[in-house]
């Protein structure tokens, strides 16, 4: 995340004729910082600024940042986002929290998953005794769902998220600099916007990518149809068609990539 330096809503400031000496803001009596004390995250209870400005005291690239400090800059940012009104400019590799996680897990709604342990997706599914086609669930917290290479998050008459599945050729590294530079770029002008996804899994041995926006809860009949459906599908394709997406995975299946 960026904040600009100049633009429509920050002020002009004329560096060359600056007045006075330079007072740090974070210590000036009476300053901005003493007045907002620290930024609690409401979820955790935790100050993550506080914590971010500790751990990441070096300068030391995304690259070489630890799993705890790539936490603490994922949580710093989303309460910039959340709490203060910044817009990401952007893409940081972050890593995700338990905490990110189990959001991710409520805003879809769903108790349990549709799973498959590998590509022959023939395995997603089970006969009852009926011999009707009845997909296979794994209950979220249950280690068979860790088991499963892929999980469907949508259903044809439910979907709270857009999945693109990026097909193009990246680098390996497992880290969002690694996929390819014109999904990148793409992605770059949408989170300029504000619109970027909410979640970039990468695939750590080729740069490959899957894409997850969170969105408000669209609901089909029985068919699997409803005008939000049909524009939820529509939202789905051009998204995928400017990213190079998979369409046989558009919107059904995600991939859990591990190394």
């Amino acid at each position: 995340m960026s904040i600009p330096a100049s633009g429509p809503d920050v002020p002009y400031r004329d560096t060359d004729h600056a007045s006075g000496p330079a007072i740090d803001p974070g210590t000036a009596p009476g300053s901005t910082a003493d007045q907002l004390g620290p930024v609690l995250d409401p979820f955790t209870g935790f100050d993550p600024l506080a914590a971010l400005s500790g751990r990441l005291a070096s300068s030391a690239s995304s690259r070489f940042r630890s799993p705890e400090q790539r936490s603490a800059l994922a949580d710093a940012a989303r309460l910039l986002v959340e709490n203060l009104g910044a817009v990401p400019t952007s893409l940081q590799s972050c890593g995700a929290t338990d905490a990110e996680r189990s959001r991710l897990i409520t805003h879809l709604g769903k108790a349990a998953f549709q799973g498959c342990p590998t590509r022959d997706f023939k395995a997603a599914w089970r006969k009852n005794a009926e011999g009707e086609t009845m997909p296979k669930m794994y209950r979220v917290g249950h280690p068979s769902l860790h088991r499963m290479q892929y999980v469907a998050l949508t259903h044809a008459q439910y979907a709270a998220v857009i999945v693109v599945d990026v097909d193009r050729h990246g680098t390996d590294g497992g880290r969002v600099a690694d996929i390819n530079p014109e999904v990148h770029r793409i992605l770059s002008r949408l989170a300029g916007v504000g619109v970027g996804p909410a979640w970039i899994g990468m695939n750590p041995d080729n740069g490959k990518a899957q894409l997850i926006w969170l969105i408000e809860p669209v609901h089909a009949d029985g068919s699997g149809d409803s005008p939000n459906m049909r524009l939820l599908k529509a939202t789905g394709k051009t998204l995928g068609t400017a990213l190079g997406g998979d369409p046989a995975f558009a919107c059904v299946w995600s991939t859990l990539w591990r190394r």
